[in-house]
C-alpha cells in the first residue's frame, strides 16, 4: 500500500509539472536558468514549409556582417547527417543507444567550448544551430526542420526540443527557440503544390505534417516556456515589411544584440538567394484539390494538429508575437 501511495503522489506530480501553463520549479530538467548570456544559440522550429530557406537567407548576410551572428558547422552535423538515414544527438531510426550518447558527448562539449570561448568573453554572439546561416549547406543536415529529408521513415525524422533544451541546460548555453507558424493551407501548397515530387502528395503530406506538428507541441509542452520565442509566417520570414515587430519584440527575444540596424541587414539578406537549393529540380505542375475556403479534410487534420502547436507557444512565460493588422 505505502509504495502504491508513492507511486501516486508521483505521477501526480508529474503531471502537475507538465499541465501547468507557467515555468515549473520542480520539474527536473524542466526550468531555464542559463538566461540573458552575451553568447545565445537559436534553434528555428517548424514544419517543413514554414520558411527555413527564407531565414537561411536572412542570417545568412548577418553571418557574412561578422556583427553578431555566427555559424558553427561542428554543431550542426552533429544534430544531424547523413541525410534520409539521420545520425545525430536526437533518436533517429537506425542508431545505436552508444552511437547516440558519443555523438552528445560530443555535442556538450562543443556548447560548453563556444559558451566560453575566449574571443566571445563578454561580447555578444549569436551562434544559429541550424537552416544552413553561413551561406552553404552542411553537409547532409538539411534544414532541421519537422520532418527533415524523406523516406524511409520520414515522419521519425525530426528534431527533439525537449533532447535540445535539456543539453543545453546541463552545458549552460542560453538557448532560444524561433517556432515558426504558418497555416496548414498555406504549408500543403508550399510542399505538395510548389515543390511537388520532392515532397509527397497532397493527402500523404497531410498525414506527415500533422504527425509532425504533434510531435513539435509535445516537445515544446515539455520544456521551460522561456525557452521559446514564436512567430506567424508572414513576420518572421520578412523582417523588412514587419520591422517594427522585430525590433521590438522579436528581435531582443532572441537577442539583445538584434537591434533595428541587424533587423534591416536580415531584411537585405531575405531578397538575396544563398542558400544550396536545388535549382534543377523540374517542378511537376500540381494544384491544390480544393479552392481556397472550401472544406478540406486534409487542411483541416493539419489545423488541428497545429493548434497543439499554438497552444505550447502561448504559455505564460515565452514569448509569443502577434500577426499584425
Amino acid at each position: 500500500m505505502g509504495n502504491r501511495h508513492v507511486c501516486i503522489v508521483a505521477l501526480c506530480s508529474l503531471f502537475r509539472c507538465f499541465a501547468q501553463p507557467e515555468p515549473c520549479t520542480t520539474c527536473p530538467h524542466y526550468v531555464k536558468k542559463t538566461v540573458d548570456a552575451p553568447a545565445r544559440f537559436l534553434f528555428i522550429a517548424g514544419l517543413e514549409g514554414s520558411g527555413h530557406h527564407s531565414l537561411s537567407n536572412m542570417f545568412a548576410m548577418c553571418v557574412r556582417r561578422r556583427v553578431l551572428c555566427r555559424h558553427d558547422r561542428e554543431l550542426g552535423q552533429l544534430l544531424h547527417g547523413n541525410r534520409s538515414h539521420p545520425t545525430g544527438i536526437f533518436v533517429y531510426g537506425r542508431q545505436a543507444a552508444a552511437d547516440i550518447a558519443a555523438l552528445r558527448k560530443r555535442f556538450f562539449a562543443r556548447l560548453q567550448h563556444l559558451r566560453d570561448a575566449p574571443r566571445d568573453r563578454g561580447a555578444p554572439v549569436l551562434y544559429l544551430l541550424n537552416v544552413n546561416a553561413d551561406g552553404a549547406t552542411i553537409p547532409d543536415a538539411g534544414m532541421m526542420s519537422y520532418p527533415n529529408f524523406g523516406p524511409p521513415d520520414k515522419v521519425l525524422h525530426h528534431p527533439d526540443m525537449q533532447t535540445l533544451a535539456t543539453m543545453a541546460e546541463a552545458a549552460g548555453a542560453d538557448l532560444r527557440v524561433l517556432v515558426v507558424l504558418r497555416g496548414a493551407r498555406e504549408t500543403l501548397v508550399s510542399t505538395s503544390v510548389h515543390r511537388l515530387g520532392e515532397f509527397p502528395p497532397w493527402p500523404e503530406e497531410a498525414a506527415v505534417l500533422g504527425n509532425s506538428a504533434a510531435a513539435l507541441a509535445a516537445e515544446l509542452a515539455l520544456v521551460d516556456p522561456r525557452f521559446v520565442v514564436c512567430a506567424p509566417f508572414a513576420v518572421a520570414t520578412d523582417p523588412g515589411a514587419h520591422r517594427k515587430a522585430w525590433a521590438s519584440r522579436l528581435g531582443p527575444a532572441l537577442h539583445p544584440g538584434l537591434d533595428d540596424a541587424l533587423v534591416a541587414v536580415l531584411a537585405e539578406g531575405r531578397a538575396v538567394d544563398t542558400t544550396a537549393v536545388d535549382k534543377t529540380r523540374r517542378a511537376i505542375p500540381a494544384a491544390p484539390p480544393t479552392p481556397p475556403g472550401a472544406y478540406d479534410p486534409h487542411v483541416e487534420h493539419v489545423e488541428k494538429m497545429l493548434g497543439l502547436v499554438d497552444a505550447a507557444c502561448r504559455r505564460r512565460g515565452g514569448v509569443y508575437v502577434e500577426a499584425e493588422a
